[in-house]
């Protein structure tokens, strides 16, 4: 039988792309969205990850038409950008019951049936962000940064039970994500130059970043793996290098230079 796969946020960007492709080689896709999407070559379900209630009907479902789920591909999030002094607690608060609390609603839903079948696979996608603090990204860092120490934590647990949970951590990627991100602008504001220059950076980075497809296909090649380890990262040479930078420079260095490439 072929495996069933469980992945939020598919109505666009990287999910929609992966529950694209995953459909086309042979798996029983499931997506989620806030809304209701129809006319999908695979399963949508309309299930928004901040809802308790919406998380655990979606997964009953699933288990009832599909008798399992042997993937679960925690993709749905949200972005944010703005100074943090003045970003609105209740941006910071629905970027993080987006970009971590739904995380783990859906991993203490699915889990359990996982456990019972002694098998299954959690593939967090997370981001180059959560490896290091960008300026004016704060918000959006630290929620990544808490997902790395979820799925750090959660693989060393589950490991006894045959689940694997990794992170995948994309750079930028070509997708409508500039369109949907909290934005926190203020013309009065002490940071507004420094702001807006380190966002036009951003949203050419984006622009300019690796498609959502290629994301897909890596998605894939993890999912065939017989086993897998904790973090990936898919994205240009340049933001692979900066990792391994982020890794072997001085923090003041490496500050430096995440700096001037902003234009901070």
């Amino acid at each position: 039988m072929s495996q069933v796969v469980l992945i939020t946020g598919a109505s666009s960007g990287i999910g929609k792309a992966t529950a694209e492709y995953l459909h086309q080689q042979g798996y029983i896709v499931y997506g989620t969205s806030r809304r209701q999407i129809s006319a999908t070559p695979y399963h949508m379900l309309q299930m928004d990850i901040t809802d308790d209630q919406a998380i655990a009907e979606g997964i009953k479902t699933i288990l009832e038409q599909a008798g399992k789920i042997d993937v679960l591909i925690n993709n749905a999030g949200l972005g944010t950008a703005g100074a943090l002094e003045e970003t609105p607690l209740n941006d910071i608060r629905k970027v993080f019951d987006t970009n971590v609390m739904g995380v783990v609603k859906l991993i203490q839903e699915v889990l359990p049936h996982m456990r019972q079948q002694k098998a299954g696979k959690i593939i967090n996608i997370s981001s180059l962000g959560g490896m290091m603090g960008l300026p004016y990204r704060a918000t959006y860092c630290s929620s990544k940064f808490a997902i790395e120490g979820l799925t750090e934590a959660l693989r060393m647990e589950t490991a006894g039970f045959g689940v694997q949970v990794c992170s995948l951590l994309p750079g930028d990627v070509n997708t409508s994500i500039n369109d949907h991100r909290l934005t926190v602008e203020n013309p009065d504001s002490v940071y507004q130059d420094s702001f807006e220059r380190t966002h036009q950076i951003m949203n050419d980075d984006v622009a300019q970043g690796i498609s959502a497809e290629a994301v897909a296909k890596k998605v894939h090649r993890l999912i065939k793996r017989k086993k897998i380890g904790g973090k990936y990262l898919v994205g240009k040479p340049l933001q692979k290098l900066t990792v391994f930078l982020k890794r072997r420079l001085p923090n003041a260095i490496f500050e430096q230079i995440i700096k001037i490439y902003y234009k901070v």
